[in-house]
């Protein structure tokens, strides 16, 4: 086998690896992978990578679809790697092996991407983006099909033994690895202000002042540069936030979090099965201490569900609607926050109204009365209020914000608003 086309094949797995890395992080909400997704693909809610990241079909198990992509690319630069150094008997075996695994990739893909077309309706280009890494390294890879028949006496009998053991266990770690990392990201590590934008200068000391100062200058350096972009899309948003019209949300009996005095409101339209909302539960959750008693939120359900909500096309989320009562229901118990942070420690794969009740009982709350709230017309009529007020301010997506009744098309001009509100409202700077 020709070094060179293994050579090949090991920078279009790296490729590929960079391309799933994004989209782990994407997956994740990381605002640094999400300003550079949305270059690619497009930063309105309707962006192919974002519907994709949000749908059912995003994720495997406890890992995401992007996760599996990320190993399987490690696993192949390793064992790509060892066929590099390996004697020739054994690299053609090892070449072939790899051509056979990326073979049964593309099968794959082609399956992701009829659940794109079909069941998501929607195309991620980064996505699309492995799938064209994978052709490419079958194809450099291709003049080893010829040496499949060799990859068992050379590799489970014969001297590449030693070096299929290695991969094999090298591949556990990077298993591992990836897995790590997936759990780090899911439970919410990155500070909030990556996912809500940073606090505008003035809203700190001079000191905060100067270094800020000295990070824009830095970022106009490079025009490229992903963080220099998401400052833009932070102005941008603020620019828009300051044009919307403020709306008459209606709050009465809605659960809220933070003092009851609090001068700005925060309305989140959400889906507990949405892994977008999960990533702001945790930056909610971060930010609201730092706020200085300035701001409380409030959640409303919006679930991507068409059992209950009628406006949207198709079914995202599988079980939200009972997910979203069971919300309603734990608000009468004033326990919702409880409910609410159990559900989206662990959001479960397409809830029965069985399980909505085994978490309210983790949570806390009476699942016997939980259970018949559910089925009660009074919760059913508050959940669809909800859902028909969402309708009438236009809301298509999740999650949703108002900050004191000004819609926020992007979340991360969320701190720059805030700070615009304050000086709005006449509130001194938070130190």
């Amino acid at each position: 086998m020709n070094p060179s086309r293994i050579s090949v094949a090991i920078l279009l797995a790296l490729i590929g690896g960079a391309l799933s890395g994004l989209l782990v992080l994407e997956h994740y909400g990381i605002g640094s992978a999400t300003a550079t997704v949305d270059q690619l693909c497009g930063a309105d809610s309707d962006s192919g990578c974002e519907q994709v990241a949000e749908s059912p079909y995003s994720s495997v198990g406890n890992l995401s679809v992007a996760g599996v992509g990320l190993f399987f690319y490690a696993s192949m630069l390793f064992l790509l790697a060892l066929a590099l150094v390996a004697p020739e008997s054994v690299r053609g075996a090892a070449a072939a092996l790899a051509l056979a695994l990326f073979g049964l990739a593309i099968v794959t893909d082609l399956g992701l991407f009829l659940l794109q077309v079909f069941a998501i309706g929607a195309l991620c280009k980064l996505c699309i983006g492995t799938y064209v890494v994978n052709i490419g390294a079958f194809l450099a890879l291709f003049p080893a099909i010829r040496r499949l028949s060799t990859v068992k006496p050379s590799l489970i009998e014969g001297e590449g033994r030693r070096a299929l053991v290695v991969w094999a266990l090298g591949s556990i770690v990077l298993f591992s690895t990836v897995g790590a990392l997936e759990r780090a990201l899911a439970s919410g590590s990155e500070p909030a202000v990556s996912l809500l934008g940073e606090a505008p200068a003035g809203a700190g000391l001079a000191a905060r002042l100067e270094r800020a100062e000295a990070q824009l200058q830095e970022l106009q350096q490079t025009l490229d540069d992903p963080a220099k972009y998401q400052t833009y899309q932070e102005q941008k948003a603020l620019q828009s936030f300051e044009q919307e019209p403020v709306q008459d949300l209606s709050l009465s009996s809605v659960p809220f979090k933070g003092p009851e005095e609090a001068p700005i409101s925060v309305v989140e339209f959400s889906d507990f099965m949405c892994p977008f909302c999960q990533n702001l539960a945790v930056a909610f959750h971060n930010y609201l201490p730092e706020s200085g008693g300035r701001v409380k939120i409030f959640f409303k359900n919006f679930p991507l569900d068409q059992d209950c909500n009628s406006a949207v096309s198709r079914t995202v989320h599988e079980g939200a609607c009972e997910l979203a009562l069971g919300g309603v229901c734990a608000a009468k118990q004033n326990k919702f926050w409880e409910y609410h942070d159990r559900v989206f420690g662990a959001p479960p794969p397409s809830p029965t109204v069985g399980d909505v009740v085994q978490i309210a009982k983790a949570a806390g709350l009476d699942g016997e009365a939980l259970q018949s709230c559910m089925a009660s017309d009074a919760a059913k009529k508050e959940l669809a209020a909800q859902i028909e007020e969402a309708q009438h301010l236009e809301v298509n997506a999740t999650p949703t914000v108002f900050i004191n009744g000004k819609r926020l098309r992007q979340l991360g001009g969320f701190m720059r608003a805030i700070e615009y509100e304050s000086q709005q409202l006449g509130l001194d700077p938070k130190e």
